[in-house]
C-alpha cells in the first residue's frame, strides 16, 4: 500500500539533533610518565614476575600483582591531581632593565583538592602550591628583566609526583600574559625641545608647579594623591587638589632631538630619568620620539604613557596603547631607583 508522505498526519517526527563535537570539551592534555623511582619499581616487578613464573611460587604472583596494582592505581592518582585545574590570571606589575619582574599566578581548582603541585614558567626551580576545591591558589614567580619591552614568560607548566613519587604528570596552560620593562633610568639634566627651556633657565611657559600655593581646583582622574587636600575633604567640600605655581611648574617636552648620545639604549634610559625626574618635582611634561609623540600632561597615568613608548620604542609590534599596565604606576619604584642612582654616582 502507497502511503502519501506529503498529507500524512500525525505527530511530527523531528530530527534528532546532532552529537555535540567532543572536541570543545576537551582541555589541556595531562602527560603522565615514570620517575626514576617508578622505572626501578618497574624492573623490579618483572624480574618478581619472571621469578614467580619459573619457581612457580603463588606468593610471588600475589606480591607481583599486589604491587603491580599500587602501582596502576597511583597513576589515577597522579593524574586526578593536576585535573580540573584552571589558570584564573597570570599578570606582572611594569620593572626598569635589571630588576626582577614577579608574575603572580593564581590557579583554581573545580575537583577535588591538589596537593604538591609545582609551578614553573621559567627552567628555573619551580614553586609548590597546595589547591583547595573553589578557592583559588596564587603563587608568584620571579623572572630576571635583561632588557627593555615585553618580558613574555614561557608556557606555565604544572607537574606533579603525588602521591608515591613513581610517576609524574605534566600539564602545560598556555598564556598571552606579559611584563612590561621600562628602560633603565639615568639620572641627569632635563633637556628640552629646541626653543624650550629647562627649569630655573628664565623663561619657558609656568604652569602648575610646587613653589607657590595658588589655590584649590577640583580633582582630575590622574592627578597625584599627595596633593589631594585632606582638610578641605573633611569640611565635606569633596576632593580638592593643592594648585602651586612656580619654577617647577614650566611646562617643558622632552624631546628626542635634543639629546646627543649615538646609543639607542643608553639615549633612553636618559629619557626615562628624565621622564621620572619631571614627574617627581609635579611638572607638566610630553614626551617627543620620532614616531609618536605624546601632549603635555602630568599625573600617574601619564607617566606610565611616557614609559611605556620608552619601553616599546623600536620594538616590532611595540605599541603603548595595545599594552595596559597592571597595577599602580612606577612612581614608588621610580623614586627608589633614582635615589640609588645618585648614590652610586
Amino acid at each position: 500500500m502507497h502511503i502519501d508522505t506529503a498529507t500524512q498526519t500525525g505527530p511530527e517526527r523531528r530530527p534528532s539533533p546532532l552529537p555535540k563535537s567532543s572536541a570543545a570539551r576537551v582541555g589541556p592534555k595531562i602527560r603522565v610518565r615514570p620517575t626514576r623511582f617508578g622505572h626501578t619499581l618497574l624492573f623490579i616487578l618483572a624480574a618478581m614476575l619472571v621469578g614467580s613464573l619459573n619457581s612457580n611460587n603463588n606468593l610471588g604472583f600475589l606480591l607481583t600483582f599486589l604491587l603491580s596494582s599500587m602501582a596502576a592505581v597511583s597513576i589515577w592518582h597522579t593524574r586526578r591531581n593536576l585535573a580540573d585545574i584552571k589558570l584564573a590570571y597570570l599578570r606582572a606589575k611594569p620593572v626598569f632593565v635589571g630588576e626582577t619582574a614577579h608574575f603572580e599566578v593564581s590557579l583554581r581548582k573545580t575537583g577535588p583538592a591538589a596537593r604538591a603541585i609545582a609551578v614553573s614558567l621559567t627552567a628555573e626551580e619551580p614553586v609548590t602550591v597546595a589547591l583547595v576545591k573553589g578557592s583559588p591558589g596564587s603563587v608568584t614567580i620571579g623572572i630576571p628583566a635583561g632588557k627593555r619591552g615585553l618580558l613574555t614568560p614561557e608556557p606555565l607548566e604544572l607537574s606533579t609526583c603525588y602521591p608515591f613519587g613513581l610517576f609524574k604528570a605534566r600539564l602545560t596552560l598556555p598564556h598571552s600574559a606579559g611584563c612590561l620593562v621600562y628602560p633603565s633610568p639615568i639620572d641627569g639634566s632635563l633637556q628640552t625641545a629646541p626653543g624650550e627651556h629647562a627649569p630655573g633657565g628664565g623663561s619657558g611657559q609656568s604652569g602648575p608647579g610646587v613653589d607657590d600655593f595658588a589655590g584649590l581646583k577640583p580633582y582630575q582622574p590622574g592627578d597625584s594623591l599627595g596633593q589631594i587636600s585632606w582638610k578641605a575633604f573633611s569640611r565635606g567640600q569633596g576632593l580638592l587638589i593643592k594648585d602651586f605655581t612656580g619654577e617647577s611648574g614650566r611646562i617643558l617636552t622632552i624631546d628626542w632631538r635634543a639629546l646627543n648620545e649615538p646609543d639607542l639604549e643608553r639615549k633612553l634610559s636618559r629619557m626615562c630619568g628624565m621622564v621620572l625626574n619631571a614627574h617627581q618635582a609635579g611638572m607638566q611634561f610630553g614626551l617627543r620620539l620620532p614616531t609618536v609623540a605624546v601632549s603635555t600632561a602630568r599625573g600617574e597615568t601619564h607617566l606610565r604613557t611616557c614609559l611605556a613608548h620608552l619601553a616599546l620604542f623600536g620594538l616590532p609590534g611595540g605599541t603603548a596603547a595595545a599594552y595596559p599596565s597592571f597595577g599602580p604606576g612606577p612612581e614608588k619604584v621610580a623614586g627608589r631607583h633614582i635615589a640609588s642612582r645618585r648614590e652610586m654616582s
